[in-house]
């Protein structure tokens, strides 16, 4: 708030504690009040009374100063997580501060999560608080012009040919563009050669930034359910590459299950954002993903039928391209 009001960021470039606050509190006497709270509270060791006159804080100046304030929570997942007592015991529902803030419309919050599973377990609690967007893939167009630019940025060499094979692998994914580009193994700096690419990629998918953000996710997914069946439905719906319902799952994976298991289980995988409904809530299918199919293939698919994919071949054949492989 003050490095707002005072356009000076190294208010945020090199925070104070709380104990030095005192000096530049003075010259916002809007927040003294809150302050003088907190540090109350804080001697008293009041902690819950702390974080609740902290969290009103930014709705209740916008009210008094009659002023907008936009509140933006990045990784918002994490605050049920990582936020413990006194006594060393989790606290869980720390989220719940927002059934009420969230509405508060001087003071609106965007939240935005790079874990989805938890990040959407939280905001359906807080009951239709936040609106939910999904940032989807760039259009074509727009995609291309991301890989010129990051390849400007990164200083590596790339021909039409290259961009549109770059397409044709992350279909407009800004996480996979972005890997590519970034990426530790990106030291030859030249994706006017395909090799080069699928070098990068492949590794990304073993252990870079792909598989940071969506192989530890689905690692952690299945250590909180580890079923098998839960695995091989999802093998079977990248393999199908199209709808399927509940009776053609039970069939074609011969599932000693009632449909009502089944249901049961396709929406657990749906919460977790892993799979989707198709054209009706008793088809499922996986949207097209080579990248998310083949770190899945790699994890998963040897313990359900004991065979591993061939990584370098799938994406040389997802670019369209004639590499040495």
């Amino acid at each position: 708030y003050l490095s707002f009001l005072e356009k000076n960021v190294e208010y945020l470039q090199n925070p104070y504690s709380f104990e030095l606050l005192d000096r530049l509190i003075e010259k916002v006497p809007e927040l003294s009040r809150h302050y003088e709270s907190i540090k109350r509270y804080k001697a008293e060791n009041e902690w819950g009374l702390m974080w609740e006159v902290a969290s009103r804080a930014p709705s209740e100046i916008a009210v008094t100063q009659k002023i907008k304030i936009v509140q933006i929570l990045e990784e918002f997942q994490n605050l049920n997580e990582y936020v413990f007592d006194y006594r060393g015991q989790k606290i869980d529902s720390l989220s719940g501060t927002y059934l009420d803030l969230a509405e508060k419309r001087e003071a609106p919050l965007i939240i935005s999560g790079s874990e989805v599973h938890g990040l959407l377990e939280i905001v359906r609690k807080l009951t239709a608080r936040f609106e939910e967007n999904v940032l989807e893939n760039l259009p074509e167009e727009e995609a291309k012009e991301a890989i010129w630019k990051y390849a400007e940025i990164y200083r590596t060499k790339i021909d039409n040919a290259g961009v549109d094979k770059l397409w044709n692998l992350t279909r407009g994914d800004p996480l996979y563009i972005y890997a590519l580009f970034s990426s530790y193994h990106n030291a030859k700096k030249d994706y006017d050669r395909e090799d080069n690419v699928i070098e990068v990629y492949t590794q990304e998918i073993k252990s870079g930034l792909i598989f940071k953000t969506w192989g530890e996710y689905l690692a952690g997914v299945f250590l909180e359910a580890n079923e098998r069946d839960a695995k091989r439905i999802m093998l079977y719906l990248f393999q199908a590459g199209k709808e399927r319902t509940r009776a053609r799952i039970i069939k074609d994976l011969k599932l000693d299950i009632t449909d009502s298991e089944l249901k049961t289980k396709l929406q657990k995988l749906i919460k977790a954002d892993l799979i989707s409904y198709g054209s009706t809530a008793s088809r499922y299918v996986i949207a097209k993903d080579k990248t998310y199919e083949l770190l899945f293939r790699r994890l998963f698919q040897k313990e359900i039928d004991n065979s591993v994919p061939d990584i370098r071949k799938e994406l040389s054949r997802e670019m369209g391209g004639n590499a040495a492989l």
